[in-house]
């Protein structure tokens, strides 16, 4: 009878020590999920930066692209007007003052 007590205490005593040994592991895996999902949100946050600077290097090419293009443009109507000037300039400049003068 004796021997049966020191043996349901016996595996009494274990028994508190695995629930022991199981809440102290389940802290652990509660300290490591928390840390996890730090790192996890760090690491979403660097990926966003990263999306976002890289969307405004997409458009920011883009842009500077638009820009050479309309600049381009410019220099090819430039380019035209002085032609036009140079070959109808005088003429212009005639019927602007005989405007002026004949009213």
């Amino acid at each position: 009878m004796e021997n049966l007590l020191n043996e349901i205490l016996k595996v009494d005593k274990e028994a508190k020590q695995k629930l022991t040994e199981a809440e102290e592991y389940r802290r652990e895996q509660l300290v490591a999920l928390q840390s996890k999902k730090e790192e996890i949100e760090k690491e979403e946050i660097r990926n966003a930066i990263d999306a976002l600077l890289q969307k405004g290097e997409e458009r920011k090419s883009a842009g500077e692209k638009q820009l050479a293009d309309l600049a381009e443009s410019h220099k090819a109507a430039e380019a035209e007007m002085n032609k036009l000037y140079k070959q109808n300039g005088d003429q212009w400049v005639k019927r602007i003052v005989d405007g002026v003068i004949n009213g």
